[in-house]
């Protein structure tokens, strides 16, 4: 053997270790940073859709924000919803506000329950973040239109969502939703004058 092939072969073998190591150094990047837990305290609540038994469990991971793990009966999850400590459409997480008050419940009354977190309460108006259950997808889906309605309120009597705005320090400005073909159309807005009972 000359010294030019075992020049090669150690080329390859220091390229294939490296290979190994960035291939490793990927798969341990790709996996969560946090402890998954599924315990009673943990647990936001359940429901049955489209006759899926899950559970739902929202917990806090170290760097603040959190995360929502959708569980099947097996307690395996299948859909996870993270959190961060600021999102899109809320200013900063309030965690003990979000586990207390998240529910479920149906938002454009199809009759499968969907997902509610009221994630903010820190600006003037309650921000959270909404999920329809989508059957052919089976999972929530993340709902841009609930999402941006601040004090969000369902009733499901009159199929009806309202969305109050305290923006203003004298009025809140009142706006009523209803669905029509699969989308969330505006069909009512008045104004009410701070002090004033609704």
């Amino acid at each position: 053997m000359n010294v030019r092939s075992m020049t090669r072969t150690s080329l390859r073998i220091i390229f294939c270790i490296t290979a190994l190591m960035l291939a490793t150094a990927f798969l341990f990047a790709c996996k969560p940073s946090y402890k998954v837990f599924h315990t009673k305290e943990n647990m936001l609540g359940r429901v049955t859709v489209d006759g899926s038994k899950l559970t739902a469990y929202f917990f806090l991971i170290e760097d603040g924000s959190a995360v929502l793990d959708i569980c099947n009966t097996e307690e395996k999850t299948v859909q996870q919803i993270l959190f961060p400590l600021k999102g899109e459409y809320y200013a900063s997480l309030d965690f003990e506000y979000a586990f207390s008050y998240g529910l479920f419940q149906d938002m454009n009354f199809d009759g499968y329950q969907d997902l509610y977190i009221p994630c903010s309460v820190t600006t003037e108006n309650l921000q959270g973040m909404a999920w329809l259950w989508d059957t052919e997808e089976e999972s929530f889906v993340l709902s841009h239109e609930l999402s941006s309605l601040y004090e969000l309120t369902v009733f499901p009597e009159e199929k009806l969502i309202t969305s109050q705005d305290y923006t203003d320090p004298e009025k809140i400005l009142c706006k009523e939703f209803a669905w029509e073909n699969g989308k969330l159309l505006q069909v009512g807005e008045y104004t009410v004058s701070q002090g004033d009972p609704q």
